[in-house]
């Protein structure tokens, strides 16, 4: 007896797939990427701008932007890496129009990292994402991509067009400025003490080793 062809459950399709078959013209396929990346688009979105109603619009905004570049990606990054590009410059975009964008701090050469895994180590996530709108957009959105995304330095240059060495020194400076920002809160709040738990000689991880 010859089984029918959709008898068996059929398995996730890669990213690659997924694009391969939308633009074979499968558009359903496109919603499972909405599906897919959603969630994760409004978290990521939600702690660079700080405002839940308008990340969902940016979401949105995000998805279309994707919808429309979808038929000339060519791969030469992962989709993921693509995706968060063009979510990193609609914050930016939004951002500046809200005219709420901080100014860039001067790059820093690399030096050993205060607290890779600080954020692990902050219990209040309303209070991290607070200490994260106090520090400078850009530097936010590398230390999101690498600490909440889990995207190698690599991903991060790749995805914001800017040099490896950049992007650690953002990373440094946005975990070191957290670390303050949150040690001054505890100290205002009658609890004093060593937010990072760190003696501030660890050095950062790069997951592809470079």
């Amino acid at each position: 007896m010859k089984l029918k062809e959709n008898f068996f459950p059929s398995r996730e399709l890669f990213d690659g797939e997924l694009v391969a078959r939308f633009i074979e013209g499968e558009s359903f396929r496109f919603n499972e990427l909405v599906q897919r990346y959603s969630h994760r688009l409004l978290n990521f979105i939600y702690r660079v701008i700080g405002d839940r109603e308008r990340s969902e619009d940016l979401v949105q905004e995000t998805f279309i932007r994707v919808h429309r570049g979808l038929p000339g990606f060519e791969g030469r990054s992962a989709l993921s890496t693509w995706i968060y590009s063009i979510a990193a410059n609609v914050c930016r975009n939004f951002l500046a129009k809200r005219k709420n964008a901080t100014v860039l701090v001067p790059e820093i050469a690399d030096r050993p990292d205060p607290a890779p895994d600080f954020a692990a180590r902050v219990q209040d996530q309303a209070v991290l994402g607070d200490a994260l709108l106090s520090i400078p957009h850009d530097l936010r959105i590398c230390v999101l991509l690498s600490d909440l995304i889990g995207f190698s330095y690599e991903q991060i240059a790749q995805a914001l067009s800017i040099p490896v060495g950049t992007v650690k020194s953002r990373i440094f400076r946005a975990r070191k400025s957290l670390i303050d920002v949150l040690k001054g809160q505890a100290v205002g709040s009658g609890t004093a003490g060593d937010t990072s738990g760190s003696s501030g000689k660890g050095t950062p991880t790069d997951t592809t080793g470079s």
